[in-house]
């Protein structure tokens, strides 16, 4: 487990990644909060992480959930 700072920078906030953590410099991400936790995921991944991250069979129901609100939030399709 990594731990990041944050900043605020006017009206927004920013998060300093660990290095680990690093995403490509430009590349788009999708945020989506869920109680206390914030997920962040490579916009052009989000497909791809959630069907391997639970064998495209059955994903329990945050996992579906989730992925609906953000393909919903993004337009993106399955």
């Amino acid at each position: 487990m990594y731990e990041a700072k944050i900043f605020d920078n006017g009206g927004s906030q920013v998060v300093r990644l660990p290095k680990e953590c690093h995403f490509a410099p430009g590349q788009k991400v999708i945020i989506k909060k869920v109680d206390h936790k914030v997920v962040i995921v490579p916009a052009d991944k989000i497909n791809y992480l959630f069907e391997s991250s639970f064998g495209g069979d059955s994903p329990d129901f945050f996992a579906e959930e989730l992925v609906q609100d953000l393909q919903g939030e993004r337009g993106l399709e399955t």
